[in-house]
């Protein structure tokens, strides 16, 4: 199983798309759905995904990106990615 080496926790995920943000096109940004997905049961899992939190990564006129993101459960482990979803733009003709 590889690790990594240096996960990031909420702190460092800010500071990092702020740092890529800053750097040009591509654009980072969280984004939290409004509602619930489900009703909170009694598990610490389904809880955690009530209000699942997305990673969009914007390209412009190419792309954009949704990553499902979930904190791990261990301590200080960062983050790991559930789903991505990408749409691409349609050429007009």
């Amino acid at each position: 199983m590889v690790t990594d080496p240096w996960p990031l926790d909420r702190d460092s995920l800010d500071a990092y798309i702020r740092h890529v943000n800053k750097q040009g096109i591509v654009r980072l940004h969280l984004w939290y759905r409004a509602r619930t997905l489900q009703e909170p049961t009694v598990t610490d899992a389904t809880r955690r995904r009530a209000h699942p939190t997305y990673l969009r990564l914007t390209i412009p006129d190419l792309l954009v990106a949704y990553l499902d993101i979930q904190q791990k459960a261990e301590e200080n482990s960062g983050y790991q990615v559930l789903l991505v979803t990408v749409f691409g733009i349609c050429e007009k003709v």
